[in-house]
């Protein structure tokens, strides 16, 4: 929940941008030698304040060495050029840190952005002002990291009842409500009881009214957020519409888009899931989610060559992720090469990841089709021998030795319900017929799983006609 957005010193740049030490006046004549030092700050301030590289340069000309007047200055613009190690060196000269409240707010920062233990400031801060909000915040922050959800909620209470409109305490009052869930253990259950299933909608609900009363927020995470949430209640436009603001805030990060080419994509809006697939891809090619699915949607739009391009991208980028192993068999075979082929599907049968019921019909074809007969005999025996349900247990034996089963299996298998299932079928049915030279009804079969364009069964069905009439 918390790894994918940016860590609260960041969002706290507000407090960068807004705590200026200086006013920031018109332009004045500089050449006026009788202007105070703050005068001439102010001036450089004004003019320089589009290019914080020259502006850093120009002040520290202005300044004696024993001068730390302008060092929370300093330290924000070098944050700002993202050199945060001088920034670092500008907070820690300051005498007395540990005793300012806005110097040691900024420090926390700066320890935020170099990854360092911050706890002992933040401590300090806390001490020095126990209604400081972005000292609480903070705190909560890193509570929720520690899944210590009672005490960051004990600390937010505190935060609301100081500013209930700070955007970033209902932010995380957001977040510890989503922990919640993650910690009832219910949020990845499959099968909800109705009782569960309330609990868990108005945890969800209760997050979404925190985060739907930030104000007008220019941050983009805080729209992943409710991108999420919506998406959790099912309400898959709110979630779209929120991933688009986001998009809007931050149009360079790949993970919004590829977000969102998901939601398009399980929403059959496959053009608008190919826009965002490839705008990820186009910002980083190497980002492995948005080659698998780019992967796959050319292969349900019959792509077939593009699809291979990103399932070789796949492979190369993780040889181990067997759920693209299936689709690079099919692939593989309708490119001519059945031993790879075969070698894929068998290494997806072997790791026992992928569940479906047919997988290991599939397999077997691929070793007959090859020559192996001895191999897919050998599984069919003990499929036949584990197999419990009486459609499947029949198919196998009929693929095992056509004579010892009448072809009721087969008009069994063609009168399953579910349709899904029944293309599936359909074409290991034909399969079957082919290997006991039943052609012409095999064809039969073959062109309507071809023209059902259901499973990659259909991409094999619509080669294997092509192959038949060449």
């Amino acid at each position: 929940m918390i790894s994918r957005y940016v860590p609260l010193g960041l969002l706290c740049m507000i407090f960068f941008l807004s705590c200026s030490t200086v006013e920031i006046k018109e332009k004045d004549e500089f050449s006026n030698t009788d202007l105070s030092l703050d005068e001439k700050i102010d001036s450089l301030v004004s003019e320089f304040i589009d290019t914080p590289e020259i502006l850093v340069s120009k002040i520290i000309d202005l300044l004696d060495e024993d001068n730390f007047t302008y060092n929370n200055l300093l330290a924000r613009l070098y944050i700002s050029l993202g050199r945060y190690n001088e920034a670092k060196d500008m907070v820690v000269s300051i005498p007395n840190l540990n005793s300012n409240i806005e110097d040691l707010k900024l420090y926390i920062i700066i320890q935020q952005f170099l990854k360092e233990d911050y706890r002992h400031s933040l401590e300090t801060l806390i001490r020095l002002d126990p209604s400081n909000i972005f000292a609480i915040n903070t705190k909560s922050y890193d509570l929720i990291r520690n899944n210590r959800v009672d005490e960051a909620k004990t600390f937010l209470e505190r935060a609301y009842k100081i500013d209930p409109q700070n955007s970033q305490t209902l932010i995380l009052l957001g977040d510890v409500t989503l922990l919640e869930v993650e910690n009832l253990g219910l949020s990845t259950k499959r099968v909800l009881s109705g009782v569960e299933e309330r609990k868990v909608n108005n945890l969800y609900k209760k997050s979404l009214e925190y985060y739907l009363r930030v104000k007008d927020s220019q941050d983009p995470t805080y729209y992943v957020r409710l991108s999420n949430i919506y998406k959790k209640l099912g309400d898959k436009l709110n979630s779209i519409k929120s991933l688009s603001r986001a998009i809007d805030l931050d149009p360079l990060d790949v993970w919004n888009y590829y977000d969102r080419g998901k939601l398009y994509f399980y929403a059959s809006s496959n053009k608008k899931a190919l826009e965002d697939f490839n705008m990820a891809y186009k910002i980083d090619p190497n980002h492995f989610f948005t080659n698998v699915f780019l992967g796959r949607i050319h292969f349900i739009e019959g792509n077939l060559e593009v699809s291979l391009k990103y399932y070789n991208n796949v492979i190369k980028i993780n040889p181990e992720y067997t759920p693209a192993y299936r689709d690079l068999s099919v692939l593989s075979y309708i490119h001519g090469d059945k031993q790879s082929g075969l070698n894929y599907i068998i290494s997806l049968y072997n790791s026992k990841t992928d569940k479906d019921p047919l997988l290991p019909l599939y397999l077997v074809t691929s070793l007959f089709e090859v020559g192996r007969d001895d191999d897919a005999k050998k599984i069919l025996v003990n499929l036949v021998k584990y197999e419990k349900k009486g459609t499947m247990k029949e198919l196998y034996s009929y693929f095992l030795d056509p004579t010892h089963v009448g072809d009721s299996v087969l008009t069994d298998a063609l009168n399953i319900k579910d349709h899904y299932q029944r293309i599936r079928l359909t074409y290991y049915v034909a399969l079957a017929l082919e290997r006991e030279g039943v052609i012409s009804l095999y064809k039969t079969l073959l062109k309507e799983v071809a023209e059902a364009n259901l499973s990659f069964e259909s991409k094999l069905a619509e080669y294997r006609l092509g192959e038949n009439n060449e």
